[in-house]
């Protein structure tokens, strides 16, 4: 009776989830007027029917059953609770009395969470997830049952299926401790973070604890592969809001918004993050830039620009006026000096850029733009007020920024006023004679100056002026103190003279000499000039230039120097550049701090790329460094990185062909030196950096360059291996000294693990290169397919103690596959086709080679383009072969899908084009009109077979020295020669015809590709003439004899033939190694289908 009413209710509620609440309360009062013991057993009978229900499919019913049973259990227990408004607090310290059927339930569904079957365990996890779920917010569960099921889904939470670790983590999550720092469930929800399924880590990102150490786990999840889960991450980064992160990844958070690619994701980040964010700093702009500034390096000040001028947009966009009031002008609309910080000058320098992009709000830019003057004054203010502050390093990087942002200010007035630019132009002047500056203000100065004066060769000389004034400033030249000495000694000499002078005119004005007095009066004047020339000479100041050779002095000039040349409004080298190079920088090449040489070496660097002719020329020293890594323990830096980027700059803009100039100039030096030197020997010196022999560096070619960069990328230095790896990437994304090894060297580092882990700058930079390399370079999906092989090969060989070792080897052959498989926007490439030949080339000679394994799992994930029967054929014939000589079962295994995967291409391009054509051919008319004779007898003749009828297949039948042996069979015909055609196609005028029995391969691999299923094309009259073993009376024959075997003897002959080796001549070039075996095996076949097809064709002839 009971269990008559548990199926009344079970087959009910799985119609409609409508009825579950009436027979919820029906199954209670069934509960309530049974034994405890038989509704316990009924339940749980009904639930292990329920639990053996496969899943395959989702089943609607077999959810609504689950889905009742569970709220059932759940109210029933509820029921018996006490109210969720009653306080607990009194009870807290209590275990919580738990209803005895919960207990019951929850330890009879647990004992099938462990069963093989993957439905059970399947639902049993939802079974308690849906009960736990329905308990409410503030339901307790007693601690040993707690534990029960916390042990039972820590076992399910890695299970084997997806759909199992899935419904462990729902039920987990309500079995999370937060206060407790060891919880296993929080543990266990780390470690699949990191889990294949997607569904998962969504689930996990959307259940974990929200703690602090918890958070940069769910910030990185805004980087993952899937968009619902980057959803998720996002919606807890809004839910947490940005104090609860740190600044860096608040700026990662804020990154990968902006640069999501899905639609749905980044509307959501827009939409719902940004202003969340702004909402917790009161909507204040400035407060939300200061949250989002890192000032610890340089970088950090360029990456905190472009964020915040990212996130300044959006909002601009939005509320364009709301972020006027929110800049502190005062009534002339400048920033009093104490309110300047990076924040405000940032927000005031993307301010006035976005009024002055957008047509509908440039009205107000002249809200927040004072007059230029006065802007020249405010900036010249605070510049000689911060000038004279001991300033911090952090305040020191926060003073240069401002001033970067006020100079950006200038760069968007108009400067057509000629008294504003005047001012401007004096103002930077000073300000590059004058102060320190890092290398964005030094450029933001160069920019407005060259606006100011557009002439390219009066602005170099205007530069080359101020650094040479800056270099060798004209001093005042004091008087040594022995010329002070004879000076006022000569003074005194002449003060005595006049004094006597005066004494004689005065005698000779009382004698009333008056002549004489004339003459004194003379000698007074000439000796007072004199005087007077001397006073004159002393206190003139003699200005004279003396030369700064000090480091700080040669630095700044340098940095200069690296702003002008850096400008990229500078194409060509003009005079003034070529004598600053010739008189300043070169000599700095042998200055002993290497501070200073690296600069002069980055500004030699920045010739070579306004002048080929220096670029040969310093070549040999651009590369030293990079030589001198290999060779050195101990290398400088700075210099490397210069070399590195100059490196990679002068081929992309010069080519590989400047090497060979290089090497030619050599090559002609050395000539000369040799019949310079005539015996003699140059004696050992301590020389300096500028004088390093270089005459002994190799120059004939790139390659060793190359092969060095690619160590860089293994060196412990993260910084080098970023440089270097962003050298490699712009070389490939140019398609400018790409090779095999280079592609298959990237690869291998982007599948690296440890690449992953610690360097995903370098990953993200790898496979952007390779996948635009693999789009748009030309002939990129050759090298791609070259490269290949050597990645397997390195895969398969890699020890135990490498990295590689370590490789997902699946995912490692999904990118290989899906990196090949990438097609340019013009033209289509089949390289999975020829990887599939490779690949089988490379298995044939050593089928036992540890590798192997490796290359024919890389075979099952191509997806070749195959509509070339023949080809079809070919690919299946050798991998047959290679399945005879294999020892390894697993890779036994995955050939022979690789086979029936080949198989079913080839039926389906029978059934594509065989059966079309064949409907439309001359014999299909005839062997239509005779199928039903054929039935009826084997071996009565066919008398309405006519020659006629058979005379236009006939002719395009092929006649050599080969003896061929053809056979028929209702809708097929095999040729049995230099080519295998198992197809008929009516128009065979247009393919080659061979001449000769001993055909190359070329030929043959040219007509398999052009045959397409069809007979080869008819032979001329010549050729059949001389060729013809078999006439066209025999054919006929032959054809009328062999319509007329038995289905037993073709299906025989079929079997004979299947084996023959197709295509020799293609298959003895790729299988040059098979073995010995294989080739007495093919013997053995040919000698006994050669002794078939006499027999045949003298039966044939005969009858």
């Amino acid at each position: 009776m009971l269990r008559k009413k548990f199926a009344d209710i079970l087959h009910k509620i799985q119609q409609s989830s409508s009825c579950h609440q009436k027979y919820r309360h029906v199954l209670i009062k069934l509960y309530n007027e049974s034994s405890f013991d038989d509704f316990e057993c009924e339940f749980m009978r009904c639930t292990e029917l329920l639990f053996g229900m496969e899943i395959k499919q989702k089943n609607i019913h077999a959810e609504r059953s689950v889905e009742f049973l569970s709220s059932f259990v759940t109210t029933l227990v509820n029921s018996t609770l006490k109210k969720p408004g009653e306080d607990l607090s009194e009870d807290s310290d209590q275990d919580v009395e738990m209803h005895p059927f919960l207990n019951a339930v929850v330890n009879n569904v647990l004992q099938y969470q462990n069963l093989e079957q993957m439905s059970a365990r399947y639902r049993c996890c939802q079974f308690i997830n849906l009960l736990l779920r329905q308990l409410g917010d503030d339901a307790q569960i007693d601690m040993d049952i707690a534990n029960l099921i916390q042990t039972a889904m820590l076992e399910r939470i890695i299970d084997v299926k997806p759909n199992v670790r899935l419904q462990a983590v729902k039920v987990l999550a309500r079995l999370q401790q937060p206060d407790n720092p060891d919880c296993p469930v929080i543990q266990a929800f780390l470690h699949r973070l990191y889990e294949s399924s997607a569904q998962v880590r969504r689930e996990v990102v959307e259940s974990i604890a929200l703690i602090p150490s918890i958070i940069p786990k769910i910030v990185e999840r805004v980087r993952d592969s899937d968009p619902n889960v980057r959803l998720a991450a996002f919606r807890k980064c809004s839910l947490v809001g940005p104090k609860m992160i740190t600044i860096s990844n608040r700026q990662l958070v804020l990154d990968s918004g902006f640069t999501e690619s899905n639609s749905s994701v980044k509307k959501f980040f827009l939409e719902d993050t940004l202003p969340k964010w702004l909402n917790v700093y009161n909507d204040d702009y400035l407060l939300l830039l200061k949250g989002l500034k890192l000032d610890a390096y340089e970088e950090d000040l360029k990456k905190t620009e472009v964020i915040s001028r990212k996130v300044l947009e959006v909002f601009f966009k939005s509320k364009s006026l709301s972020l006027l009031e929110h800049l502190p002008i005062d009534e002339n609309k400048l920033i009093p000096i104490e309110r300047l910080s990076s924040e405000t000058a940032l927000f005031w320098c993307i301010l006035a850029g976005f009024l002055r992009e957008s047509d509908d709000n440039e009205e107000h830019l002249s809200e927040i733009m004072p007059e230029l003057t006065h802007f020249c004054t405010f900036i010249e203010k605070y510049y000689n007020e911060t000038k004279r502050k001991q300033l911090m390093e952090w305040q020191y990087l926060e003073y240069q920024q401002i001033l970067c942002q006020l100079l950006k200010i200038v760069k968007e007035y108009d400067l057509s006023d000629e008294v504003g630019r005047q001012t401007i132009q004096k103002l930077l002047i000073y300000m590059l004679s004058d102060g320190k500056f890092n290398g964005c203000v030094i450029t933001e100065i160069i920019f407005i100056m060259q606006k100011i004066n557009p002439a390219m060769d009066s602005f170099t000389i205007q530069i080359c002026h101020i650094v040479s004034d800056i270099h060798e400033p004209l001093t005042e030249q004091l008087p040594s103190p022995k010329t002070v000495y004879q000076t006022q000694f000569q003074l005194a000499e002449l003060r005595v003279k006049i004094n006597v002078l005066i004494d004689e005119r005065d005698e000779a004005v009382a004698n009333a000499d008056y002549d004489r007095a004339s003459v004194v009066k003379k000698q007074l004047i000439e000796l007072n000039r004199q005087v007077e020339e001397i006073n004159s000479a002393m206190t003139s100041q003699k200005m004279e230039r003396n030369p700064r050779n000090d480091p700080e002095t040669l630095c700044k000039c340098l940095n200069i120097l690296i702003g002008l040349l850096s400008n990229p409004k500078l194409t060509v080298l003009t005079a003034s550049l070529r004598s600053c190079k010739d008189e300043f920088i070169r000599p700095l090449l042998s200055n002993g701090d290497m501070e200073v040489y690296s600069k002069a070496f980055k500004c030699i660097a920045l010739y070579c790329l306004l002048d080929k002719q220096l670029a040969q020329e310093n070549l040999k020293r651009i590369c030293l460094p990079i030589i001198s890594y290999r060779l050195m323990p101990e290398y400088d830096k700075a210099s490397l990185f210069i070399a590195i980027a100059a490196f990679s700059d002068v081929l992309r803009k010069y080519g590989t062909e400047i090497f060979n100039d290089v090497a030619e100039n050599t090559v002609m030096s050395d000539t000369v030196s040799k019949r310079r030197l005539n015996g003699t020997r140059r004696l050992f010196t301590n020389t300096a950096k500028d004088d390093v022999d270089t005459s002994d560096i190799d120059m004939s070619g790139y390659e060793s360059i190359i092969e060095i960069l690619l160590d860089m990328l293994d060196d412990e230095n993260q910084e080098l291996r970023e440089q270097s790896g962003m050298a490699l990437c712009e070389l490939v994304r140019h398609g400018i000294a790409v090779s095999p090894t280079l592609i298959s060297r990237l690869i291998l580092k982007w599948l690296n693990p440890l690449t992953e882990k610690h360097d995903q700058k370098l990953q993200q930079l790898l496979a952007n290169a390779l996948v635009f390399f693999a789009r748009f370079v030309g002939d990129g999906d050759e090298l791609l397919e070259k490269a290949v092989i050597p990645i397997l090969t390195s895969l398969g060989n890699a020890p135990r103690t490498s990295p590689l070792a370590d490789v997902d080897i699946d995912s490692a052959l999904s990118f290989i596959a899906a990196i090949t498989s990438i097609q340019k926007p013009v033209g289509f490439n089949n390289i999975h086709k020829n990887l599939a030949f490779a690949v089988c080339e490379k298995i044939a000679p050593r089928p036992d080679d540890k590798c192997v394994p490796l290359y024919v799992k890389m075979l099952l994930h191509l997806d070749p383009v195959l509509k070339d029967a023949v080809v079809v054929r070919e690919l299946i014939d050798q991998a047959q072969l290679i399945i005879d000589e294999l020892s390894d079962k697993f890779a036994k295994r995955n050939m022979q899908k690789f086979v029936h995967k080949l198989s079913e291409i080839l039926a389906d391009l029978e059934r594509e084009t065989v059966e079309p054509t064949i409907e439309n051919s001359p014999l299909l008319q005839v062997l239509d009109t005779n199928r039903e004779e054929t039935a009826a007898s084997e071996m009565r003749p066919r008398h309405s077979i006519n020659e006629s009828n058979l005379e236009p297949i006939l002719k395009d039948i092929p006649t050599n020295n080969n003896n061929n042996l053809i056979q028929a069979k209702s809708n097929r015909v095999v040729i049995l020669s230099n080519v295998r055609v198992d197809n008929i196609l009516p128009n065979t005028s247009t393919f080659p015809k061979p001449t000769d029995e001993s055909v190359t391969t070329d030929a043959n691999v040219e007509l398999s590709q052009k045959v397409n299923g069809c007979l080869p094309t008819p032979a001329t009259d010549q050729n059949r003439v001389n060729g013809a073993h078999i006439s066209n009376n025999a054919y006929v024959n032959m054809w009328k004899q062999n319509l007329l075997r038995s289905d037993k003897e073709n299906d025989i002959r079929d079997e004979q033939t299947s084996k023959k080796e197709t295509t020799n001549q293609v298959r003895k070039s790729l299988f040059t190694g098979v073995s010995n075996s294989v080739k007495r095996k093919k013997r053995r076949t040919r000698s006994s289908l050669h002794h078939t097809m006499h027999s045949d064709s003298d039966e044939t002839i005969l009858h």
